[in-house]
């Protein structure tokens, strides 16, 4: 997150907007969403709004920029590829983790599961560090 272009309460604001858009509730105000978010000063609606449209901002500038990258080939050089494996990584990291939360550990064969799973966690965790920090995995 250091490195990205997105402020802690910015990221906050924009994973708030986008869950909120995911769930079967309908009727979430932007009072509320403006409520939820923790690392904010201000906790208005008019700040969390604002907040919310520089995100945008920056995420379709982002995607632009990624588009222009990969049209003049940038992207596809193999200097890149870290990236795109650690992106990838990312992913599966997310996958594990979501499946490991949503698990019950009730009967032998569910307790086996989550145990592979903590141990997958366990290991693209281990990688992505690698990866990041330069060192062979």
């Amino acid at each position: 997150m250091e490195k990205s272009f997105f402020t802690e309460i910015q990221l906050e604001t924009l994973l708030i907007d986008y869950l909120t858009h995911q769930t079967i509730e309908p009727n979430i105000t932007q009072t509320s969403k403006a409520q939820a978010r923790q690392r904010a000063k201000g906790k208005s609606r008019g700040s969390y709004n604002r907040v919310l449209r520089q995100s945008r901002t920056k995420l379709e500038k982002t995607l632009y920029s990624m588009l222009l990258l990969g049209y003049l080939g940038i992207i596809g050089d193999p200097r890149c590829s870290t990236f795109i494996e650690i992106s990838q990584r990312m992913n599966e990291y997310l996958e594990v983790y979501r499946s490991r939360a949503i698990e019950t550990t009730k009967t032998p064969t569910q307790r086996k599961t989550a145990k592979e799973s903590a141990e997958m966690e366990t290991e693209l965790r281990k990688q992505l560090y690698q990866i990041l920090s330069g060192t062979n995995p």
